[in-house]
């Protein structure tokens, strides 16, 4: 994935991560914090895009190459 398509993805998440948390209503005092906890939430969200080390059957069937 390129820097720009993770950038766009992060984006995207954020802003439906801040559709959820302004649902209910927002207050004019809280929108920069608001927009703040939508980026950590999008982190956490790419985060989770990165590959995981594999354990038990997943790791020992790509190493003997059958999936």
């Amino acid at each position: 994935m390129s820097p720009e398509d993770k950038e766009y993805l992060r984006a995207l998440y954020a802003g439906m991560a801040m559709m959820g948390i302004v649902s209910t209503g927002i207050n004019r005092d809280i929108v920069e914090k608001v927009a703040e906890n939508a980026f950590i939430m999008a982190d956490a969200m790419m985060e989770q895009l990165e590959p995981k080390e594999e354990f038990g059957i997943v790791k020992a069937r790509k190493k003997r190459g059958t999936t």
